[in-house]
């Protein structure tokens, strides 16, 4: 499935709810319209329940990014983000699903003084740059953008933005845990998919819906990928490079909670 093909699922599975659900319940939802496990695909899943976690105030069906990274290239650098006579100027270097996302969050300055704006990908002054697909996450559409002067609004409710990186990890891991769960239903042998199915529901059902317990979300899952199982070998021969996506995270949340 392309990333066109699942933005196209998304906006079918969730357009006749009058807000989006739970970010738990979006992110496992999200997991299983994927088809066959595909990293691309669950990010997507899984970022777009967390950014509605941490940023509680957006409940609308189209996609979001959002927008941090900064060019830290040494020479031809491309200035940062400011604000100046109530608008923005200034560059991102990392719009993830930019060719389909409608909306971004958007981080001006650093440290405790940083702003956080929200802004239409329609704006006048939004420019955005789509890159060649890269080998890690081809299918994930991957941009720059620079706003010349564009008009934003504030947001106002930033109480949960320090808990951004756990919520990424965690509506990852179970958008991937519902994406297994699905994928594994479909295999020929009963009793390779009734192991894998059973283990993925039950990580899945141990953690859903609380963010206490990332450390040992992580270790489960880490633990279930490097099984002997041979469906998941299976699968991770075909991610290549994006099977980084599932334990690229596993440092930094074992450094943070343990």
């Amino acid at each position: 499935m392309k990333e066109e093909e699942f933005y196209s699922a998304w906006q079918a599975r969730f357009k006749d709810q009058p807000i989006l659900i739970e970010p738990a319940n979006l992110a496992i939802s999200g997991g299983r319209l994927s088809g066959r496990p595909d990293p691309a695909l669950i990010f997507i899943a899984g970022y777009q329940a967390a950014i509605r976690a941490t940023f509680t105030e957006f409940i609308s069906h189209h996609w979001l990014a959002y927008a941090a990274s900064e060019d830290r290239s040494e020479r031809d650098r491309k200035p940062a983000v400011t604000i100046s006579d109530g608008r923005l100027y200034g560059f991102k270097t990392w719009i993830a699903a930019s060719k389909l996302v409608g909306e971004l969050i958007v981080k001006v300055g650093s440290g405790d003084g940083a702003r956080y704006v929200r802004v239409s990908t329609n704006a006048t002054g939004v420019n955005m740059t789509h890159r060649a697909p890269s080998r890690f996450l081809p299918k994930l559409s991957q941009g720059l953008t620079e706003f010349d002067g564009v008009e934003y609004t504030e947001l106002q409710d930033l109480s949960l933005i320090s808990r951004f990186a756990d919520c990424e990890s965690y509506y990852i891991y179970l958008a991937l845990l519902s994406a297994l769960s699905t994928y594994s239903a479909s295999a020929d042998n009963t009793a390779i998919r009734s192991n894998l199915s059973q283990r993925a529901n039950l990580i899945l059902q141990t953690h859903k819906g609380t963010l206490n317990n990332l450390a040992k979300l992580d270790k489960a899952v880490q633990a279930l990928l490097d099984s002997q199982n041979p469906e998941i070998a299976e699968l991770q021969s075909t991610w290549g490079d994006d099977a980084k996506l599932f334990s690229m995270y596993s440092k930094g949340i074992q450094a943070r909670h343990t």
